[in-house]
């Protein structure tokens, strides 16, 4: 299943405006890796394509996608002791 241990991030999605660049900026200015692409559609037919990455031992830490609206951050998971 998915970890996160002591750091308390588990992940956060941004909608962005241009995959492409987004891509580009994430995995060659910062360097993260790119865990997997995922077609997905939400609702009544809206297709998104997820982009996920990692830049540590997890699966994914970042993900991002062209969603309708206004570029924004769409959500992140903390990890809480309970």
């Amino acid at each position: 299943g998915f970890q996160t241990g002591d750091q308390g991030l588990g992940h956060y999605v941004l909608s962005v405006a241009d995959v492409d660049a987004a891509l580009a900026f994430y995995t060659k200015a910062l360097g993260f890796q790119l865990a997997d692409v995922i077609d997905w559609t939400i609702g009544d037919g809206l297709s998104v394509t997820l982009y996920l990455l990692y830049c540590n031992g997890r699966h994914h830490s970042f993900a991002f996608a062209k969603l309708p609206g206004s570029k924004r951050l769409h959500h992140f998971m903390l990890q809480a002791n309970g």
